[in-house]
């Protein structure tokens, strides 16, 4: 019981719901419910039922909806940058977050706490420029080794040599990602 209580603790309670410490020692800081004597009135299943997942709920860690997007950004950018240097780890890590974002709403409804409900403009505000500015950096570092890293004669060239390639290299990427993108539009307004 002490080794579920640890873990309960540390996976799926929060300290302030349960009481901290004193919950490892004790147990449920909750005792039955019952109706107080005085009113008179029979206890209700349903009330009884109410209460106890109002504990429960309570008991509960919060569920923070930026902490889950920074660990999906967190990922993205170790996607972004790794790839080269292992694209055979692409695979285990696109079935792990598959798996991770089916298993959101189950960890949102039934393992964390819910939270208020707010506007989302900031999730996606930031989601837009994390992403506008991980891409962007993508591009440079993905230049970058392809030119340093499959170069045999990178060597005998110049620091100015390979910063003036890996810009040049850099800026035709770019130019052919827009005109990708103008190309796309107008074929979008034709339709």
């Amino acid at each position: 019981a002490p080794v579920a209580r640890i873990l309960a603790l540390i996976f799926s309670l929060g300290g302030d719901g349960v009481g901290g410490c004193g919950y490892l020692t004790r147990g449920w800081p909750y005792g039955p419910i019952c109706k107080d004597s005085q009113d008179g009135a029979e206890e209700n299943k349903e009330d009884t039922d109410r209460l106890r997942d109002a504990l429960h709920q309570g008991a509960r860690k919060k569920f923070d909806p930026i902490g889950e997007l920074m660990e999906i950004k967190m990922n993205f950018l170790f996607v972004v940058f790794l790839a080269p240097v292992m694209p055979l780890g692409l695979l285990p890590t696109v079935v792990a977050r598959l798996l991770e974002v089916r298993f959101k709403a189950t960890k949102l409804l039934f393992v964390r706490q819910h939270d208020w409900p707010q506007t989302a403009e900031l999730l996606h505000a930031t989601q837009d420029g994390f992403t506008h500015f991980a891409c962007f950096l993508a591009v440079v570092w993905h230049c970058g080794l392809a030119l340093v890293t499959f170069n045999r004669s990178v060597h005998s060239w110049g620091g100015g040599t390979i910063l003036g390639l890996w810009v040049a290299a850099v800026a035709g990427v770019y130019a052919a990602l827009y005109l990708m993108s103008v190309l796309v539009h107008r074929v979008a307004r034709c339709l």
